[in-house]
């Protein structure tokens, strides 16, 4: 099979302990992915771009039926399986209890919805990855709060940038959200 290439997976640097279970280890540079979420509409949109056979709205309608059948069958005690994507299960949170007579369902404290990849959908992200180097959110978001406190003074100081321009949006690309830390 040919290596696609859709895209690459944005990363950081970043300084941890070599052994976070020892306090004492060395620390060392790793790399972090610096993924964004995107929700059940986004994915419909991107889904619907890449095929003729079902509208945003249905691709939509098909994400939400499926969360609605899984729920009821991790409810019903089932595990799911998702041939090529991993298997959802669930865990359940309890108080443990000295003699099997004591125990009662209140014990039970809470549910975990657990999930394990496919081993096939970790090859193939594996296999297909590609990686582009980024600054880290925590660095976007120093430089957004510090082009913002610019912008800020250069209002209070009468408006204008050192060009002689008012300050403000001046079109250009992005995504118009100033809280947007996309790279």
């Amino acid at each position: 099979m040919a290596k696609t290439t859709i895209g690459k997976i944005p990363y950081s640097l970043g300084l941890r302990l070599s052994n976070p279970s020892e306090k004492d280890s060395a620390k060392k540079i790793f790399a972090y992915a610096q993924s964004q979420t995107i929700n059940s509409r986004q994915l419909a949109n991107h889904w619907a771009s890449h095929t003729s056979s079902f509208s945003r709205g249905e691709c939509l309608g098909i994400i939400e039926d499926l969360c609605s059948e899984i729920q009821e069958m991790l409810l019903e005690g089932h595990a799911v399986l998702l041939d090529g994507l991993g298997k959802l299960y669930i865990t359940l949170s309890s108080e443990g209890v000295d003699d099997v007579t004591e125990w009662a369902p209140a014990n039970i404290k809470g549910v975990n919805v657990r999930f394990r990849p496919d081993q096939s959908l970790t090859g193939r992200i594996n296999s297909d990855a590609q990686f582009e180097l980024v600054t880290s959110r925590e660095a976007q978001a120093a430089a957004i709060k510090a082009h913002k406190e610019g912008l800020n003074e250069e209002l209070a100081n009468g408006g204008t940038s050192g060009d002689g321009t008012s300050g403000g949006n001046s079109g250009g690309s992005g995504s118009g959200d100033p809280g947007d830390v996309t790279p």
